[in-house]
């Protein structure tokens, strides 16, 4: 079978879009649905090292796959009388950390040694895989280019953080350039991971799909910065450019430069408000789902350019990409939300589908947790949802405040705000090592510099789904722990995801009761994931809102005595509309 493949381009960005096409030279031949279409990335394997290595392709896919992904990715031209049903459109090519990429065609054949009759059953007989056709090569972008470049904060405000990843290592750093048009260059560290730094399958596993190597993951703080001052920044590496000599280095800068801006003093803006944005729960479309994920992020970016009252950062408490063991997917995620967090600084959770595991844990689990599994209350309904990632990729791949138990739970402050990350995927019972730490944290809160009182959960303590026993009963259970601390040192507002639609409590809710001396609980678990659309409103009396729509929340702090919460609509006609809003006022 003669059958060509040829690509509409020889080099290509990350993002950029591919497509695949096959071809016959003879009108009787066909490309079969089952043949399978396999890509092969490479950066020093010569040509007859990759034919023994054709059973590991990066990425592998029958015909009628590839049509089928092609439909859904082109829906426009699908529809059209000229799609063209023989190509792989690729909307998006990933990123992708080798030098070449080249397509492989090929025909699965069954044969038995029995040459009198053939073997139709699939468990005794063998497969062999026809090879039909090879195309040209694909060049990638170079090794060094970096992705992933993202923002975050330490306790210190006049720092920011700058996380990068490359195909490559080396030094990383970060060349900054202040307001008076002074340079200032600063280094620092690396790190990555490997599969078997993981929990369980399927994030340890090297089958296509699952586990690739993260590249190398670069961290930078930049000091001796000026708070609230406006900063423009490149990212660099300083690595071995050649490496038949290895005393050769090479120092090499992104060509584009971003800008951030640094936040304002702890204790300060009375007189000037600033905002931050809040949610948890987006993922991104390549997972499968919708565009809530991506609509989110662009809108997060519209946020940015027409602010009035400046954005100084975004809160994502858990359920960050889903990627679940599909490494691909954090790659996505990330690219996709560097419209906005190559600007603003992105502080991080985790969830259920970042952390809980059921076994693999002793010597691995990053959170310091005893024991193979995690945690795992007689109450509670943690599995596998993070497919055996176990923290590994988060606490790699983000830098928080260092002042807790890593990206597990931390707290900083913001001019008027102390806000506190907190892990709803670990032990907050009185005895527990976070709930220590957590009492400690708010007895050491100066609320004359930072009034306000912010804690953010991936899972809520209150809820306004009809919800399933389970998830009630770990509701139940949070309250149980540590709602009086809550009490206890006056906390302003309780932010949690989880669940994948809007909810926000009555004011002053405590012991299940509103106006009782308590505070407001919103879930905002809306920022892309697929939202509980099978699910109703509870019929209960603490709910006061209970939104089914993508969309993220905006907190503006006017002052040490009146904060503003707005629900903001991502998609639809409703995009852009604030579709519930509180103000939460301190006397």
């Amino acid at each position: 079978l003669n059958v060509e493949i040829l690509l509409d381009k020889k080099h290509i960005s990350f993002s950029d879009p591919l497509r695949v096409s096959w071809r016959t030279t003879s009108d009787d031949k066909v490309v079969d649905d089952s043949d399978i279409l396999a890509m092969y990335c490479y950066s020093h394997l010569s040509e007859d090292q990759l034919v023994l290595n054709f059973s590991k392709p990066r990425e592998a896919a029958t015909i009628a796959q590839v049509k089928s992904s092609s439909r859904f990715h082109n829906p426009i031209e699908a529809s059209s009388l000229n799609f063209d049903h023989q190509s792989w459109y690729i909307s998006s090519f990933p990123i992708i950390r080798e030098k070449i990429c080249h397509f492989r065609l090929w025909r699965v054949e069954t044969h038995t040694d029995n040459n009198d009759s053939p073997n139709t059953n699939l468990d005794q007989a063998s497969t062999l895989l026809s090879l039909l056709s090879i195309s040209e090569d694909l060049h990638l972008p170079p090794l060094e280019t970096p992705t992933a470049i993202h923002l975050s904060l330490t306790n210190d405000p006049g720092e920011m953080v700058v996380q990068f990843t490359t195909g490559t290592s080396g030094q990383p750093f970060v060349e900054v350039v202040h307001p008076n048009n002074t340079v200032s260059v600063h280094r620092g560290t690396s790190t990555t991971y490997t599969n078997e730094d993981m929990c369980q399958e399927p994030a340890n596993s090297t089958d296509i799909g699952h586990f690739i190597p993260p590249g190398n993951l670069h961290t930078v703080v930049v000091d001796n910065l000026v708070p609230s001052t406006e900063y423009q920044y490149r990212v660099g590496l300083k690595y071995v450019s050649d490496e038949h000599k290895m005393d050769t280095l090479k120092e090499i800068y992104d060509d584009k430069y971003y800008s951030f801006v640094t936040v304002p003093p702890i204790g300060s803006n009375d007189d000037e408000p600033f905002a931050f944005i809040a949610f948890g729960d987006q993922g991104c479309p390549i997972d499968g789902w919708a565009m809530g994920g991506n609509m989110s992020a662009n809108m997060i970016k519209r946020e940015l350019d027409e602010a009035v009252i400046p954005i100084k950062a975004v809160h994502h408490f858990g359920d960050l990409s889903y990627a679940r063991g599909n490494a691909h997917l954090w790659d996505a995620w990330a690219d996709m939300i560097s419209i906005y967090t190559t600007r603003v600084p992105l502080l991080v959770g985790i969830g259920n589908h970042e952390y809980d595991h059921t076994a693999g844990g002793t010597g691995k689990d990053p959170s310091g947790e005893s024991g193979d599994a995690g945690f795992h209350p007689v109450w509670g309904n943690f599995g596998t949802d993070s497919g055996g990632e176990c923290g590994v990729p988060t606490s790699k791949r983000f830098y928080t405040p260092q002042n807790g138990n890593g990206v597990f739970w931390y707290s900083y402050d913001t001019g008027l705000v102390h806000t506190i990350m907190v892990s709803s995927e670990h032990s907050l019972s009185k005895n527990s090592r976070q709930y220590k730490w957590l009492e400690n944290d708010l007895k050491k809160v100066n609320r004359n510099l930072t009034p306000w009182i912010i804690i953010e959960s991936h899972r809520p303590m209150y809820e306004g789904e009809l919800i399933s026993p389970d998830q009630f009963a770990v509701d139940e259970a949070m309250r149980h722990e540590f709602e009086s601390l809550l009490i206890q040192y006056n906390i302003d507002l309780f932010l949690a995801g989880h669940f994948h639609s809007y909810f926000r409590s009555c004011s002053g809710l405590y012991k299940s009761k509103c106006n009782n001396g308590g505070l407001t609980h919103i879930t905002v678990g809306t920022a892309g994931a697929k939202l509980d659309t099978g699910y109703v409103m509870k019929n209960n009396h603490w709910t006061e809102t209970f939104i089914k729509d993508w969309g993220y929340g905006k907190i503006v702090v006017h002052n040490s005595s009146a904060l503003h919460w707005s629900f903001i609509s991502s998609h639809g006609a409703n995009e852009g509309t604030s579709m519930d809003e509180v103000w939460i006022m301190k006397e």
